[in-house]
């Protein structure tokens, strides 16, 4: 548009009038406007124009290395949480099982102390509360993923925001 004001413009102009008391005149004329002088504001406004898509260009730049950081963090996240979730999946959780079954079993056997017995239940439960975390921590991680990569379903977004 800037560059366009530079250019010679065209019109078409139509009057019609009466100076006095004789009959009604009409005329029809074309303007043609040069724009000779205008002491470099053409240059200046497309100059600037240049100068703001430049500076849009760094922006959408940085905003493009930003989501790309953001989905790799997010990405790193969700591993790291997934290699954790099955480590308890991988036999932890059973072996913590095991230790409280064997150790109720030796306990009314009279082989083990009810401090084994007790120690055994903190562990299961300590094992267990974990395993919990570390699947709330992957659900978070998968959702801060699809949050950083655009995927998150519509329908969640609408949910969290009411």
């Amino acid at each position: 548009e800037v560059e366009a004001q530079g250019r010679p413009d065209l019109g078409l102009q139509a009057l019609s009038g009466s100076f006095t008391r004789e009959p009604r005149t009409a005329g029809l004329g074309l303007l043609i406007t040069l724009p000779i002088l205008d002491h470099g504001a053409r240059r200046g406004r497309i100059a600037e124009l240049r100068r703001l898509e430049e500076a849009q260009r760094h922006r959408v730049d940085a905003t493009r290395r930003e989501v790309r950081t953001d989905v790799m963090t997010a990405f790193e996240r969700a591993t790291a949480a997934q290699a954790t979730l099955a480590t308890f999946q991988d036999g932890l959780l059973e072996r913590a099982r095991r230790l409280l079954h064997a150790s109720r079993i030796g306990f009314q056997a009279g082989q083990t102390s009810l401090v084994a017995l007790l120690e055994a239940q903190r562990t299961y439960r300590a094992v267990q509360t974990e395993y919990v975390q570390a699947r709330a921590d992957y659900a978070l991680a998968l959702a801060d993923l699809q949050r950083a990569s655009g995927t998150l379903a519509a329908d969640l977004i609408q949910e969290a925001t009411k």
